[in-house]
């Protein structure tokens, strides 16, 4: 279940996504898509996001319950659609990053061989690629700014509050980074 500001929104392994106000105790919408969502609905209001196993990625309108808009990859969805300020990410199984206008869909750009969201700062996105080196992407263009291995820190969780990169590996060592020009300390063990 994925809570919205006045909605929420769960998907079911029949390929339908419901979404109920958070006031009464009725459905407003019920979508289908055209195989399952086994992936986190994302929020960014006034939208859900819901990516799918039939390779689209679909805004829903929280208030109305309606599909808003829609974008096919072409392939396997997994991965829940990252939805930050006014743009969508999206990977399929297959690799590469898709940024789409959060409010239309509308492609920005596509940056190939990303395997994995981690964070975003104001001007940076920081993503897994298929090497498993951690790479920082330019927020407006999706060109690689820098990249470094990530050696054996294996566990990466995907972070969309803000620009912390929290990684980890088997022995329980973990790394928190965040950008340097942001205030927040850094955490390490």
């Amino acid at each position: 279940i994925t809570i919205g500001q006045k909605s929420v929104a769960w998907p079911t392994d029949r390929a339908y996504v419901y979404i109920s106000r958070l006031d009464q105790l009725n459905v407003i919408g019920r979508f289908e898509t055209g195989k399952s969502v086994t992936a986190p609905i994302t929020y960014w209001p006034p939208l859900f996001y819901a990516a799918s196993q039939d390779g689209y990625v679909y805004a829903l309108d929280e208030t109305k319950g309606t599909s808003a808009w829609r974008y096919s990859l072409g392939e396997v969805l997994r991965q829940p659609a990252v939805a930050i300020d006014d743009s969508v990410y999206a990977i399929p199984e297959t690799g590469g990053m898709i940024a789409l206008t959060a409010d239309t869909g509308r492609e920005r750009w596509y940056a190939p061989q990303v395997e994995q969201f981690l964070a975003a700062s104001p001007h940076r996105l920081y993503v897994v690629d298929g090497r498993r080196q951690l790479v920082i992407l330019d927020r407006n263009s999706g060109a690689p700014v820098s990249s470094l291995p990530l050696y054996d820190l294996s566990m990466r969780l995907t972070n969309t509050q803000n620009d912390r990169i929290y990684l980890a590996n088997e022995t329980g060592k973990k790394e928190c980074e965040p950008e340097s020009a942001q205030d927040i300390p850094s955490e390490k063990n």
